[in-house]
């Protein structure tokens, strides 16, 4: 007789929203309060493989942090108008004869509204290696599975679709339609983790920053930091956020001066010729904020 045990029968429902942690999908005893999560509101797709380690590392904030700046999880955008789009599994049927030709699926529609900047950014995760997907609600619970070991991960994708943006009409603003396939549904059903924190809304995906020269001289280079697709300038970057570099990729030793009133930069220093470039230094947080250069300035002196 094989007394193995399949891991995934062992796993537990984890559920924090009322109050407790573990319940076994076992009994059906009920005082008639369930443990309902709220609507969906946004979705966090994390890259193929990632995982939190352990049940502490997904309720900490700073791990999500940490893996929102690793670019391991990306927040996607508000979603609203939430419909499920399930399909039930056909059978063919011919007397005894019984054959699944279609099994069940999971699939979950919302609409973002989104200018052009971020329905473009929103398609690059679409067919792409970010293959699981967490779930935050508007009752700010987060959404996982659990998985052997006592890890925790993002429920498998069948397929992230992003539609055509729809242009605006008089009723209503520019939308995108997102379909969510799920490659299980039983990987949830079976093997929920569901936590309340109080930070879920705060967690947001990294802004793009543009530098822009504005002059330039041997001892002088001064730029300006927009972000928020064009729409808004940044003046809030240290020393520490920017890196100067010679033609040949080296980094200099500058002088840093803050924006001032007009959002204008400075770095100063020696030799600055064609080719020196300026960026942000990798993904910098301000105010609880990440932001990252989309490409270095190359300096035009």
């Amino acid at each position: 007789m094989n007394n193995q045990i399949s891991p995934f029968i062992v796993l537990l429902v984890i559920n924090e929203l009322c109050g407790g942690e573990n319940s076994k999908p076992k009994n059906t005893g009920s005082n008639g309060v369930e443990c309902l999560e709220g609507v969906l509101e946004r979705l966090f797709v994390a890259r193929s493989g990632f995982q939190f380690p352990t049940f502490a590392d997904f309720k900490d904030k700073d791990k999500w942090l940490d893996a929102i700046e690793a670019k391991d999880i990306v927040p996607l955008y508000t979603a609203y108008t939430v419909a499920n789009a399930n399909t039930d599994a056909t059978t063919f049927t011919a007397g005894t004869f019984s054959y699944e030709t279609s099994p069940a699926a999971k699939i979950t529609t919302y609409e973002s509204y989104l200018g052009f900047c971020s329905h473009a950014a929103l398609k690059s995760y679409a067919n792409s290696g970010y293959t699981q997907v967490f779930e935050l609600n508007n009752d700010g619970s987060i959404v996982g599975v659990n998985v052997d070991g006592g890890a925790v991960k993002g429920q498998d994708l069948q397929r992230l679709g992003v539609g055509i943006r729809q242009r605006p009409v008089p009723d209503k603003p520019a939308t995108t339609l997102v379909t969510v396939a799920y490659k299980d549904y039983n990987q949830l059903e079976d093997n929920a983790c569901v936590i309340k924190p109080t930070w879920g809304s705060e967690l947001h995906g990294i802004f793009d920053v543009h530098l822009t020269q504005v002059s330039a001289s041997a001892t002088s280079i001064k730029f300006k930091a927009i972000t928020d697709c064009g729409n808004r300038p940044l003046t809030s970057l240290v020393a520490g956020d920017i890196v100067v570099k010679n033609a040949a990729g080296v980094v200099q030793t500058v002088t840093f001066v803050p924006a001032d009133g007009d959002g204008i930069y400075e770095v100063t220093g020696t030799g600055f010729a064609n080719g020196f470039t300026v960026e942000i230094d990798g993904v910098v947080t301000i105010v609880a904020t990440m932001y990252e250069g989309d490409e270095p300035l190359i300096v035009a002196v």
